[in-house]
């Protein structure tokens, strides 16, 4: 799966396995401060920052 996130997504490695463990456990989101990660299809990745000046 990580893999296939990678590929798809144009994602570094460590990006595609944290993704890809996330969704395995059925955890429903992850908190990151990379907005790049938001983008990833299946709405996943939260940005606890980006509202933050």
């Amino acid at each position: 799966m990580a893999a296939e996130l990678r590929a798809q997504n144009r994602l570094k490695t460590p990006d595609a396995l944290h993704l890809a463990t996330a969704s395995s456990c059925h955890c429903y989101e992850i908190w990151t401060n990379d907005d790049r990660l938001r983008s990833i299809p299946g709405g996943m990745a939260i940005n606890l920052f980006s509202g933050i000046r």
